[in-house]
């Protein structure tokens, strides 16, 4: 199930896998289960794309950008 999750919701898919260790832990603690099958599951997860920073202007582009933005022709919008 957690394949399924992990192809189109990372942030999802380490949800639900918290949400299972938590669930488990406390079957363990009450009695229910003798051993957690969750306790490699963090192992099971595909690694978190790196993330992407924006990119941001040099001091010598400031100046072209200030120009180019005072002689956009569109207006504000809420």
């Amino acid at each position: 199930m957690l394949r399924k999750v992990e192809r189109g919701a990372l942030s999802i898919a380490e949800k639900l896998r918290c949400w299972l260790i938590d669930i488990f832990r406390h079957a363990m603690l009450d009695g229910l289960i003798k051993t957690n099958p969750t306790t490699d599951i963090g192992f099971l997860a595909l690694p978190k794309p790196a993330p992407k920073n924006n990119s941001h202007l040099e001091m010598q582009d400031i100046p072209r950008f200030l120009i180019a933005l005072s002689r956009y022709p569109g207006g504000y919008t809420n």
